[in-house]
């Protein structure tokens, strides 16, 4: 009787997804409701941007009014990590963002990550009722809340941001883009870099049959490791 339940309350739920999916601006809808409901479960307390994190967003304009100098921190502290994280104070400065436009902007970010995702879903499952759940199951994991609730000046949604762009397209240009971004938006991505490059390696052979590591993918991610490197020593 119980299992009865359950799998009726299952088929319940694809038919309402199949249903959904079949709507021509299904994608969009998903796209525009999925922040709500992050912030429905987890909205931020903005009234900490003045308080605790203060320093934190003063480190980052600081380094946005002068994104290539050397400023001095305690090197235990975050504002020390900023020297290599050049992504956001360059977009910043270039925009000329306050700190509600940064806010502004990484709200749109989650919003495209949203959208990558479910496009890179749906590419790779061929169906839209798994791309649609996977997508939603992003806003209850800290990789799709993060762009609408993070308020500490840490902005790992841009980064995973890029790393989906990087395995969405398939241009080799755009890939090493991606990379390369997501690594100057935080050192961290640099590693986890890695997954982009076994996922090329997984997709070429997924679409060719055979096992090649150095394909356009996975070269364009190695070259972005390499052009990081050379210019973090520089």
């Amino acid at each position: 009787m119980f299992s009865e339940k359950l799998l009726s309350i299952q088929n319940t739920i694809f038919d309402s997804c199949e249903n959904f999916t079949r709507k021509k601006n299904w994608l969009f809808i998903l796209v525009v409701t999925l922040p709500l409901v992050v912030l429905f479960f987890s909205f931020p307390s903005y009234d900490r941007l003045n308080n605790e994190f203060s320093e934190n967003w003063q480190a980052i304009f600081k380094q946005a009014a002068g994104p290539l100098t050397d400023h001095q921190y305690n090197p235990d502290s975050h504002q020390a990590k900023l020297t290599f994280r050049l992504t956001v104070p360059l977009i910043i400065r270039t925009f000329h963002l306050n700190l509600a436009g940064v806010l502004i902007f990484q709200a749109l970010i989650g919003m495209l990550l949203f959208y990558f995702a479910a496009k890179l879903f749906h590419r790779e499952t061929n169906d839209k009722v798994s791309a649609l759940l996977l997508s939603f199951s992003l806003a209850f994991i800290y990789a799709g809340r993060v762009s609408f609730n993070e308020i500490r000046g840490i902005f790992d949604g841009l980064a995973l941001f890029f790393m989906v762009w990087s395995m969405y397209f398939r241009n080799p240009f755009l890939i090493f883009t991606g990379v390369f971004l997501a690594a100057w938006t935080d050192e961290r991505a640099l590693i986890a870099s890695c997954l982009v490059f076994l996922y090329w390696i997984y997709w070429h052979k997924n679409n060719s049959g055979d096992w090649k590591i150095l394909n356009s993918g996975s070269v364009a991610v190695f070259l972005a490791w390499i052009f990081y490197f050379a210019f973090d020593i520089t």
